[in-house]
């Protein structure tokens, strides 16, 4: 029974040691400057557009043209 637990142990703190790791080397999220009011608008435009595809601009260009839900 003891062995079990050693192994049981053994494997959650290697487990728990890879998940520290990969958080650790994780990229930070990309940040949404456009949602950001303290931002000048200009700053926020600018990120908006540049995340924009070019379809998704010209979908734009409309009268009632609809929202991106991924932005």
């Amino acid at each position: 029974m003891f062995d079990n637990l050693r192994v049981l142990f053994l494997f959650f703190n290697v487990l728990v040691s890879l998940c520290l790791s990969l958080a650790q080397s994780a990229p930070s999220p990309t940040v949404l400057l456009y949602l950001d009011p303290s931002k000048p608008v200009d700053v926020r435009v600018d990120n908006l557009v540049s995340r924009m595809t070019l379809e998704e601009k010209a979908s734009q260009l409309v009268n009632q043209a609809r929202a991106i839900p991924r932005l």
